[in-house]
């Protein structure tokens, strides 16, 4: 029984953490190869969250 959560971190350009990605899932249902892509899937989308964030347009949309 138990939780298992991958996670990281959303880092804007000046460094400070904006926010975190995380996903979390029964600990029975993930195998370690699984939490491996999951970590590399988690890491892209704060990685494109970053990325997205600093492209935001005047008015705060971008």
């Amino acid at each position: 029984t138990g939780i298992s959560t991958v996670a990281a971190p959303v880092i804007t350009g000046s460094g400070r953490v904006a926010a975190v990605v995380s996903v979390t899932v029964p600990a029975q249902k993930i195998e370690p190869e699984r939490a491996l892509s999951l970590a590399a899937q988690v890491r892209d989308a704060a990685a494109e969250i970053a990325v997205r964030l600093s492209h935001t347009a005047v008015g705060g949309l971008a």
